[in-house]
């Protein structure tokens, strides 16, 4: 089930596909009424210059002149420019061939007059597509931000017959007035690991659970409403961009979530089967034919006759199985997606611009685009396929997971173990266990909230992601896992620390490791007994046993110059790390002039001190009064008065937990991760770039902030 995540809001409307700002038809028009006005205007001065010109001509032959005037004319282009020049931004100065701008997938629009201005260019698919799989730093998000409000047309190119622009204006505003206003929607938290299925759906942001009592449960994104199953017994799923279908016992279907092409407006009657695609849906009738319904732009409902099979639905096109083993797909074809080959086959899956099919001698086929080699099949027989926006994942004989395409978050790295099958979503991809059990891997955008349970003794933050030091001193990391820093190697720790795409841990012999982006050689852990380490932006510290400190990775900057003083501990984050000395002084190195003035030597002893990946740290003195120091530009320095147990510093904000054990955040709040839990009693917090986890006295942990969007299981 192919699902495209362009859809999605932070996408750049300007730069993909086919998104009108919603004040850029007014424009449009405007230009043409200013180009007719100017074309009739110079027309008019053109014509009064013929008519001067001849009535001097007469009066020359009238007077008996020498020989008529030549006949002149005035260059209207001298003081007034009767051809109209296209403003900056104007499509119409877009006339050099198509190939010249991007190689479009799209053929190109027809010629079109002033009148029917061309709707902006496609961008190539290789620019639309997220950044495949790199070896450089993770991006550190500044937060949201205000954009230009924009009309969803839709997030690809239109094929023949193009659609003028206003008529794509009328189609989304009509489709636009149709939705309902801002129902109140509640995120719901993911299903505990208890729960068994008998089928997962996944969709753009969001994943459907079929459990064994037939009952749907959903987690994730809650924007459209997706999570709001209705009660009921259902038979089978399927989970489109931001909303999800159900089969009833009877055979009717029922849908929730997102409705602004009537992609839940399900028909009445009874099916077989269904098939979510971007925002369309579609169904398989005890006829054997197929029905759909939703969005039409790109004629995704335009299924052929014939009887079939098997469907599956991509982001805007779909495919299915004739009942001679045969292929025939419709909707979009924007790189070949549609171009199916021939032969049999026994499966097949739809994905954003590619399609796969599942061979008679269990072989593998794709075809469309190959962007991130979505069309790499592996060579191995595989029982079953399935295929999301940019990658796939099959099954071998074997029962173990195999899957090609677009690695950035890891969704095509799957995990050891044995499963019966698998689905695959946007930039994540789930799969049932034997014992009906979930497990989902790659993008977990961001499931930093869904604290795994059981009980801790640390918890440490940074970027997207959170790791944990249990009680039996196991550790486990949740959240973002883009470069495998979930992947925490095997053994106890009595320390560990996390940094923007790494962690670092000293086990029970005191060596210290390092696992997650090896850029650098931040994971390069140097020998030695440890006491606790530090990771940084690009770098990773040690405390050795002696109190001397030694830092690994990229240390150009400052980050290895640590101070010779015996250190007690130390706190690493960014490009910069700070110590507590014997005297319970503050130290730090690092960049210069990120941290600026230390505290004043006679402020001590201070009880703890905290970096933020924001170029700011914090500390508690004895008195339990807190200080801060460093960049202040969103307030994450203005410490609240007060007397404080411990701090904590983020990106750009700041946390602490009070004498009564609550929480209080300030500094930026770009995901909402200021607003700590009133009710909730903490003994620590650890503070990432967009959200907080808190230890409560009972040693379990709840996390806030942005992660709303939380589409894997915990």
């Amino acid at each position: 089930m192919g699902i495209d995540d362009e859809l999605r809001d932070h996408f750049d409307r300007r730069a993909g596909g086919i998104r009108v700002e919603q004040s850029s038809m007014g424009e449009i028009r405007a230009r043409a009424r200013r180009r007719r006005r100017n074309q009739r205007l110079g027309a008019g001065i053109t014509v009064l210059a013929l008519v001067a010109a001849i009535i001097v001509s007469v009066q020359a032959i009238a007077n008996n002149n020498e020989a008529p005037l030549e006949t002149q004319f005035f260059d209207t282009n001298d003081d007034f420019d009767a051809t109209p020049q296209p403003e900056d931004g104007d499509p119409a100065q877009e006339n050099e061939p198509p190939e010249t701008r991007g190689g479009d997938l799209a053929p190109p629009a027809p010629a079109t007059t002033p009148e029917q201005t061309p709707a902006p260019k496609p961008t190539p698919l290789a620019e639309q597509a997220p950044t495949p799989e790199s070896t450089t730093e993770p991006e550190q998000d500044s937060g949201p931000t205000e954009e230009t409000q924009t009309t969803d047309i839709e997030s690809e190119p239109n094929p023949e017959p193009t659609a003028t622009p206003e008529e794509a204006q009328q189609e989304d505003t009509a489709s636009e007035s149709s939705q309902p206003e801002s129902p109140e929607l509640q995120p719901v938290a993911a299903p505990t690991a208890d729960d068994r299925y008998i089928q997962l759906a996944a969709g753009a942001d969001h994943t459907c659970g079929l459990r064994t009592d037939q009952t749907v449960v959903c987690w994730g994104s809650n924007s459209q409403g997706e999570l709001n199953a209705p009660s009921g017994e259902f038979t089978a799923l399927a989970a489109g961009n931001y909303h999800a279908c159900g089969l009833r016992p009877d055979q009717t279907v029922e849908c929730w979530g997102e409705n602004i092409a009537d992609q839940t407006s399900a028909p009445e009657g009874e099916f077989n089967a269904l098939s979510g695609g971007g925002r369309f849906t579609c169904g398989l009738r005890p006829s054997q034919t197929v029905e759909c319904w939703g969005h039409n732009h790109f004629r995704q409902l335009d299924a052929p006759q014939g009887q079939f099979t098997a469907i599956d639905s991509g982001t805007m096109h779909s495919c299915g199985l004739l009942t001679d083993g045969t292929l025939d797909c419709w909707g979009f074809n924007q790189a070949g997606e549609r171009d199916e080959p021939p032969g049999q086959f026994v499966a097949v899956g739809a994905g954003r611009a590619h399609t796969c099919g599942l061979r008679l001698d269990q072989s593998v086929e794709c075809w469309g685009d190959n962007t991130y080699n979505q069309l790499g099949v592996p060579s191995e027989p595989l029982i079953t396929i399935d295929v999301g926006s940019l990658h796939s994942c099959g099954l071998r004989a074997d029962q173990t997971a195999i899957c090609w395409g677009n690695n950035n978050f890891g969704q095509a790295r799957a995990p050891e173990g044995q499963f019966i099958s698998l689905s695959v979503g946007f930039e994540y991809t789930c799969g049932l266990r034997p014992d009906h059990s979930a497990v989902c891997w790659g993008r977990n955008y961001d499931n930093r909230m869904a604290a795994p349970t059981g009980k801790f003794t640390t918890i440490t933050s940074e970027g997207d992601f959170t790791c944990g030091l249990r009680t039996d001193q196991t550790v486990e990391c949740w959240g973002d896992n883009t470069f495998g820093q979930l992947e925490v190697p095997q053994g106890q720790f009595t320390d560990i620390s996390t940094g923007s795409g790494h962690a670092c841990g000293v086990r029970i012999d005191q060596s210290a490791t390092c696992w997650g982006h090896g850029g650098h050689g931040r994971t390069a852990a140097v020998f030695g007994q440890f006491i606790s380490v530090g990771a940084g932006g690009a770098h990773s510290c040690g405390l050795y046993v002696d109190q001397s400190v030694e830092c690994w990775g990229n240390i150009d900057s400052g980050e290895g110059n640590a101070p010779p003083d015996p250190l007690i501990s130390i706190d690493v984050s960014g490009q910069q790390g700070c110590g507590l000395r014997a005297d319970r002084s503050v130290a730090c190195w690092g960049k210069p002039t990120v941290l600026g003035s230390l505290p004043d030597p006679q402020q001590a002893p201070f009880l703890s001190v905290a970096v933020g990946n924001g170029g700011h740290a914090c500390a508690v003195r004895s008195d339990q009064t807190a200080i801060s120091w460093g960049n202040n530009n969103q307030g994450q320095a203005e410490v609240p008065s007060g007397q404080f147990i411990a701090v904590t510093a983020g990106a750009f904000y700041s946390c602490g937990v009070r004498p009564d054990q609550t929480a209080i955040c300030w500094g930026g709040n770009h995901g909402d991760q200021l607003t700590a839990p009133p009710d909730e009693r903490f003994t620590a917090l650890a503070a990432g770039r967009l959200h907080v986890c808190g230890l409560r006295p009972d040693q379990t942990v709840v996390c806030w902030g942005n992660g709303n969007r939380a589409a894997l299981l915990p």
